[in-house]
């Protein structure tokens, strides 16, 4: 790929947005009225989710009255890909409203939570014993193999002074 200018970049751009406003209309012009009318009271803050869901389903809805199978895209599917996510994100925010209301705790995100660890077979337990026993065979003067990672002692190091490399 060879390196381009942003005059290039802008002009490709450009001559695709073109394309599409021919094809379809510019919705990026009218979605502010659409907006207005759904939201006469302005949009509140709990409120921009939806909002956000509706301008692009706004647009898709602009493209099927205009021109529907312009370009090889499917304006139906990429609305039902939109109420997917919207309906995804109502349940979780549900489900996390709940939780909050049972237990007290605010999740504060509306993804899904991750996955549990799973619990360490306890073969992989006597394995870790075993490691930590043969250990002292080859390093005498050390107590424990190293788990890994930075161990933090809370102790400074040479009082804050810079270390002199050689």
């Amino acid at each position: 790929m060879t390196k381009k200018t942003y005059e290039e970049l802008g002009q490709r751009v450009g001559a695709l947005v073109d394309v599409k406003n021919a094809a379809y209309g510019s919705s990026f012009d009218d979605a502010g009225s659409f907006l207005r009318i759904l939201y006469p009271n302005g949009i509140q803050p709990e409120q921009y989710g939806d909002a956000l869901a509706l301008v692009r389903i706004f647009d898709k809805m602009k493209r099927i009255a205009t021109d529907r199978d312009a370009l090889g895209e499917s304006p139906y599917q990429d609305i039902a890909g939109y109420g997917l996510l919207g309906l995804r994100r109502v349940e979780t925010s549900r489900e996390a409203a709940k939780v909050e209301a049972e237990t007290g705790i605010d999740r504060v995100s509306t993804l899904p939570p991750p996955p549990k660890v799973p619990e360490v077979p306890e073969s992989t337990e006597k394995q870790i014993t075993t490691t930590s026993n043969s250990w002292s065979r080859f390093f005498p003067n050390v107590d424990k193999p190293p788990t890994g990672g930075i161990t933090f002692t809370g102790k400074k190091t040479n009082s804050g002074k810079k270390i002199k490399r050689q």
